[in-house]
């Protein structure tokens, strides 16, 4: 993106307190007085080295700025500053170096004090602090802050040009020949700035505003808001930003594991559902539960019934000061959540996201699935005893190949699968200087990596700001969720119970289509066709809904 830098002295004076303003006014007269000579002493003076390779030419010139107390002044539509150049200098002086990048192009440049100024050879603005024979008239004022105190230093630039100049000691400015209908642009470290249309006017006086917003951060505690610098207490605040916006998260409170310091954060399950995260702000009580005190845009809730699409912004609020707003119940810490707002926006803006992804079992359990191998370590563990299996079953399953009568199963196999899960949204914002509107409509499809474990998710947003007058507002926010989760009636332990303690020698299913039972029987003696083991088959759990 090229960038337009017309304002030379942003960075030039500081603004300071009333027992200063002595010493800089002193320093301004000596500057003003000795800039004819600077200019030329200090860049015949100056001499630089420096190598930069495929760099873009603003980074090449903020690279001489770092190395030196040049400032570069220029209107990106006459020079294209993201060309990119290979440039190596070695003790060169400024114009040297100059003339390298500029090149053939059509520019010209000069340098005023530590300023330079790079300009079309064939602009009418060619002449910074200098009178132009096509502009047509002066203009002259005084710039004050809020409390009538004069500004020295305030830059005062014709917009779109590269001419302009500085306030005196006394904050007064004036400028020659300049255009009718030209606007001039204010402009001061701490202030805000103005532009002021000319409009036939020769006086033009300004009163700058200090613009405290940019000076110190602002942020939401509780129900207003606080300067950063006065807040005691400790915050951290997590944007919604195009990273998290990229996350397949089917719960909110996964947006925050890895994302704010001083959490503790824990997913222990992924079972579609009931896979939200453990939070942690000031670690374990001992009375009733842990959990923080979670407010959805200042209403209390739980953040497993939001759509993760449609949140702005959460903030955490870590020590024990946030008592002081919400009671008792923040002795946990508190999660502020601010759902998404219409913004001002010439017409509707429809967006879409969605995501298609499967899921695996990430670890397996080694599991020995063959039945002959299992029997023969069983009995070796016996110590001595009487082994649990006869010989003459072993073999009779190290030689047979009827699945059903001779089985091998790994049970980890017959209940898991690769899982598909999915997710669309839709959101409308439209807005305007009163009225703001957010819709948004939400669908997930979590099948889990367990058979006969999914979840359905449904979502429907609707927020609405309305601005009555200048010191009214109304609004609303409508939020609904509808989940519909499947999972085996006795939960998903019992099944992995029923698998880690399974013997492969028990198929899933008989022949006829009925829960399979333990094949490993004897057969010989007063007990043939008696099972030497009970049935640990976990079909029947995990298809019990």
């Amino acid at each position: 993106m090229k960038k337009n830098r017309t304002c030379l002295f942003r960075d030039f004076f500081i603004p300071g307190r009333k027992y200063l303003r002595i010493m800089k006014l002193t320093f301004i007269f000596i500057l003003l007085g000795l800039m004819s000579f600077a200019s030329v002493s200090y860049s015949q003076a100056t001499r630089l080295s420096f190598e930069s390779k495929n760099a873009t030419i603003e980074s090449v010139f903020k690279q001489i700025e770092s190395l030196s107390e040049f400032k570069f002044a220029y209107n990106s539509t006459k020079l294209d500053v993201e060309k990119i150049i290979s440039l190596k200098v070695d003790n060169q002086t400024i114009n040297a170096i100059l003339d390298k990048i500029l090149g053939a192009a059509d520019l010209q440049y000069k340098i005023v004090d530590r300023y330079i100024i790079i300009t079309d050879e064939n602009s009418s603005n060619s002449n910074f602090l200098e009178n132009d024979t096509q502009q047509q008239k002066s203009v002259s004022g005084k710039v004050t802050d809020s409390s009538g105190e004069t500004l020295p230093g305030v830059s005062v630039v014709v917009k779109g040009t590269t001419i302009g100049t500085i306030t005196d000691a006394n904050g007064n400015y004036s400028l020659s020949n300049v255009p009718e209908n030209a606007t001039l642009q204010f402009s001061f470290v701490g202030m805000k700035g103005q532009e002021v249309a000319i409009v036939g006017k020769t006086s033009i006086n300004v009163t700058l505003v200090e613009d405290a917003i940019g000076i110190e951060e602002v942020v939401a505690v509780g129900y207003g808001v606080q300067k950063k610098v006065n807040l005691t207490g400790a915050v951290s605040t997590l944007k919604f930003d195009k990273e998290l916006e990229n996350r397949p998260l089917t719960n909110a409170s996964q947006a925050l594991g890895g994302s704010v310091t001083g959490l503790w954060v824990s997913q222990n399950s992924g079972q579609p559902g009931s896979d939200g995260a453990t939070i942690r702000v000031r670690g374990f009580g001992t009375l009733n539960n842990s959990d923080p005190l979670v407010l959805i845009d200042g209403v209390e809730g739980r953040m497993s019934e939001l759509n993760p699409n449609d949140i702005e912004s959460i903030t955490v609020l870590k020590d024990a000061a946030s008592a002081a707003i919400y009671g008792s119940r923040a002795a946990n810490g508190v999660i502020l959540i601010n759902t998404k707002m219409g913004s001002v926006t010439k017409k509707v803006t429809v967006n879409y996201s969605g995501y298609f992804g499967i899921q695996k079992m990430g670890e397996r359990f080694d599991l020995i699935s063959n039945s002959a191998e299992y029997m023969e370590i069983w009995n070796s563990a016996m110590s001595g005893g009487d082994p649990k299996f006869p010989s003459e079953v072993i073999d009779a399953f190290r030689k047979g190949n009827d699945p059903y009568l001779y089985p091998n199963t790994n049970f980890l196999n017959e209940v898991t699968r690769v899982a598909p899960i999915k997710e669309h949204n839709i959101s409308i914002n439209s807005g305007s200087e009163n009225v703001k509107n957010y819709f948004s409509v939400n669908y997930l499809d979590h099948e889990g990596i367990y058979y006969n474990t999914n979840s359905n998710r449904y979502g429907l947003t609707f927020n609405n700001e309305t601005k009555v007058n200048n010191w009214l507002k109304i609004g609303g926010r409508f939020n609904a969720i509808r989940k519909i989760t499947n999972e085996p009636y006795d939960g998903i332990q019992r099944v992995v119970y029923m698998i880690s303690n399974g013997h492969p020698y028990a198929a899933p299913y008989t022949k006829d289509g009925r829960y399979g039972a333990t094949q490993a029987l004897y057969l010989s003696g007063t007990t043939v066709g008696l099972p030497i083991t009970d049935t640990r088959n976990p079909m029947p759990d995990l298809n019990n809904a």
